[in-house]
């Protein structure tokens, strides 16, 4: 266990370079943190131990699941707060996994899962991008609403309201 801790301490630290993401804004924390994991990590929800934050940070392939824990795991040691949702790929008939992080005294739903894969297909690891900054607008500072149009979440009642989308512009 503590060889695995450090393998992960030291890919936070020298990676993800935690001591800079620090120095940003919350928005920019979160934006970094999505960009960051889906550059990192590969899609691959067959791994061994897709669904830990070891297999993102030490394997570099992963589920949703472990995703959406690696994430959560970095909002955690940047301070902000962040729930895992558990609910369905409505399109794809699968159980899917994503957060609720709160920026800026609002939460929204931030899915880093859909930039790493195209409904399951792998793309050199990565989903297409979108947009001139490297960015897919459909899943990231999304209000319930919105992102209910895609997928289903289970026990709504156990997450912080998002009443609100960020426009692309504003990231």
């Amino acid at each position: 266990i503590y060889e695995v801790e450090r393998l992960i301490e030291e890919v936070v630290y020298k990676d993800f370079d935690i001591d800079y993401v620090k120095t940003l804004s919350e928005e920019e924390q979160v934006v970094y943190t999505y960009k960051w994991l889906t550059a990192y990590c590969n899609y691959n929800a067959c791994s061994a131990y897709s669904h830990t934050v070891y297999s993102v940070f030490v394997l570099r392939n992963s589920s949703a699941f472990g995703l959406s824990a690696a994430a959560k795991y970095l909002f955690n040691l940047l301070g902000i707060k962040s729930d895992l949702v558990f609910g369905h790929l409505d399109e794809y008939d699968i159980e899917h996994c994503w957060n609720v992080v709160k920026v800026n005294g609002r939460s929204y739903h931030f899915d880093v899962w859909y930039r790493s894969a195209v409904a399951g297909r792998i793309i050199d690891g990565r989903c297409r991008f979108v947009g001139d900054n490297g960015l897919d607008p459909d899943y990231m500072f999304l209000s319930t609403e919105d992102i209910s149009k895609t997928r289903s979440i289970e026990s709504k009642d156990l997450y912080s309201l998002c009443d609100h989308t960020l426009p692309v512009v504003s990231w």
